[in-house]
């Protein structure tokens, strides 16, 4: 298998109590293999030297904090480390445009396929894990920083900005205060840090003033890339459950930490209706944007960020909290399993279901009791009934931007196909909407 720092699965960047949502899933055999993948010599992208060993482990270059393909959540932060000023690697300079351009017009001919080539020749040379088990974090870090220096990955961050720088103007035009707050979004995660405080206020008095809850969310949603900035705390979470009294997640916290772990509020839980996080909403203003970029560079960008939203989204680890709770109710009075299963149909019914969302809800419902009950049963199957091969092409729908073997001629496929899983959902993109129908 090929060793990577993205996760297997996207769904393990997500922040949260991941211990139960892995006891759970391979308890049941849920987990599909990945096929093995080429191991190719690279050709070189650039004339640029492939970084040594030695020199991949000083300091990392300036620019974004995070790989193209990483939430900031999960992205590794080096340690500082002692460098030879006789032997310490160039920092690369920022692309020029004409650099750029260029990259971008040899994107899809070759300079796709030489990152992904030169991406493996990384994790050749910097293997993650010691004796098969043991993470080494030198090698994490020397990886990290030699990708950095890669002039595709270079291109891939530069483009993500432009892409942004873009569509911010766009989406403060269309006057909606979605749009609005959308636009405010992408301008503090462009950590412009003279204009960031305004923007922040903005968003704030938004989420204050608005009743929609996607503004709120928004809001949360950038409080995870603000420092040190005293109006991160204006607006608690606990303000979406007066927003959203019938929506079950906004009764379970955000985060698995601690500070946000508090006490289930079984009553209010048993009285929600839906379970609904808003995210197909946010995405739903950003996919027309894409319709302007061709395959290529811009496009692939443009997938990314937009469904690496599924990491970064609030309200993610809610339903692991929830699950652990309801794994100590296996033992408590019928009440308590009762709000378990109606937590776990919610979970299964909301509109930002994934594929891990579907294997968690069952195995909720088990737990509680309503394993062999209907409709658990028919969903149970209709689970474990799903080849290793339906399971990759359900993940390529929920996270495009970060599929394997990547290339311009699948790119405009994959757009059509975010748009249908975004309106329709997850089972409707995968497998029409007579398959979606089967669904139980």
């Amino acid at each position: 298998m090929k060793d990577s720092t993205r996760p297997r699965w996207p769904w393990l960047q997500r922040r949260g109590t991941l211990g139960v949502a892995l006891c759970l899933a391979v308890a049941l055999g849920w987990l599909w293999p990945r096929e093995d993948e080429d191991t190719q010599a690279p050709p070189r992208f650039s004339a640029e030297p492939a970084p040594s060993a030695a020199g991949a482990t000083r300091r990392a270059p300036a620019g974004p904090a995070e790989p193209p393909d990483l939430p900031a959540s999960a992205a590794p932060r080096p340690a500082s480390r002692p460098t030879d000023p006789g032997t310490a690697p160039r920092d690369p300079a920022p692309l020029s445009p004409e650099q750029l351009a260029q990259i971008e017009k040899q994107w899809c001919t070759h300079g796709l396929k030489a990152h992904q080539q030169a991406r493996q020749a990384l994790e050749r040379a910097y293997p993650l894990r010691l004796d098969g088990e043991k993470l080494d974090g030198e090698a994490h870090h020397a990886r990290w920083d030699a990708m950095l220096r890669e002039v595709g990955t270079q291109a891939m961050m530069a483009v993500d900005s432009r892409l942004k720088r873009q569509w911010i103007p766009q989406l403060r035009q269309r006057g909606d205060l979605r749009s609005q707050a959308a636009a405010d979004y992408l301008q503090i995660t462009m950590s412009d840090l003279d204009k960031a405080p305004a923007v922040f206020q903005h968003l704030l008095s938004l989420a204050q003033s608005s009743r929609d809850p996607l503004i709120f969310m928004t809001w949360q949603l950038a409080r995870s890339d603000c420092v040190l900035n005293a109006l991160c705390s204006a607006l608690p979470m606990t303000d979406w459950r007066t927003l959203d009294p019938a929506n079950l997640l906004a009764w379970l916290p955000t985060r698995a930490s601690g500070e946000y772990a508090t006490e289930l509020d079984w009553d209010a839980i048993a009285h929600t209706r839906f379970a609904n996080s808003y995210l197909e909403d946010f995405q739903a203003l950003l996919l027309p944007l894409l319709d302007q970029e061709p395959p290529g560079l811009g496009l692939q960008q443009g997938l990314t960020l937009i469904s690496r939203l599924n990491h970064s989204w609030p309200s993610v680890a809610g339903a692991l909290t929830l699950g652990r709770s309801c794994l100590e109710a296996s033992e408590t009075p019928p009440e308590r399993r009762a709000t378990c299963v109606h937590a776990a149909d919610l979970l299964w019914r909301s509109p930002s279901a994934g594929l891990f969302d579907y294997k968690f809800a069952t195995a909720m419902a088990a737990l509680a009791g309503a394993g062999a009950q209907s409709p658990w049963a028919e969903r149970l199957a209709f689970v474990k009934g799903l080849s290793a091969a339906d399971g990759q092409r359900l993940m390529d729908l929920e996270y495009p931007g970060n599929r394997d073997g990547q290339s311009c001629e699948t790119q405009a496929e994959q757009r059509r196909q975010l748009k249908e899983r975004v309106r329709n959902g997850l089972w409707a993109a995968a497998l029409g909407s007579e398959g979606a129908r089967r669904v139980p």
